[in-house]
């Protein structure tokens, strides 16, 4: 799962020139480079377009939560799932390894979806939610009728019941119902 372009930093460079803090995220700066950076300053900013935390280290550019895999164990895995999502975080207890597809399991809803429920869609016109959940890359999907239930309420309801305990089932520890 790890990979390496041609001009990756190794760890042992890597804690040359910065200290990790684990518990805040942040990277010290153990050397001077330039008018800019000196010892102990805090490096990164947050990418304006991603959210995630850059900093450049020689001409190169890099995200934090990868090398603070680098500089805890040494390699950079394909994947790094923010466990809280916020993509700036990189404390190394919100961090883990993920495959694409659980790294897909930890998001949250779109910002268009009008329900506020992750994999749920009212249709109006029909009168009825369905529930959509992908479970090992096929899309399952459950109706819920509101002319079976008492209320719009009870029907939105169980509709967040049943996406819960599939989400819970199907992407265990990355189950994310945001």
């Amino acid at each position: 799962m790890n990979f390496k372009p041609q001009n990756q930093i190794t760890q042992e460079q890597l804690k040359q020139l910065v200290i990790y803090e684990p518990l805040t995220g942040n990277f010290i700066s153990k050397v001077s480079r330039g008018k800019r950076v000196k010892p102990g300053n805090t490096l990164g900013s947050i990418c304006s377009k991603h959210g995630y935390v850059k900093m450049r280290i020689d001409t190169v550019y890099y995200k934090a939560h990868r090398l603070a895999f680098l500089y805890m164990l040494g390699a950079m895995p394909e994947q790094i799932d923010h466990i809280d999502t916020v993509r700036h975080n990189s404390i190394w207890s919100n961090l883990r390894e993920a495959t694409p597809i659980q790294n897909s399991h930890n998001s949250n809803k779109y910002s268009t979806n009008a329900t506020e429920i992750k994999g749920l869609t009212y249709y109006i016109d029909k009168r009825y939610y369905c529930a959509q959940i992908t479970k090992a890359g096929v899309n399952h999907n459950k109706s819920f009728c509101l002319a079976s239930f008492g209320s719009k309420k009870e029907a939105k309801e169980a509709a967040i019941v049943w996406l819960r305990a599939i989400r819970e089932e199907v992407h265990k520890e990355y189950a994310n119902h945001g």
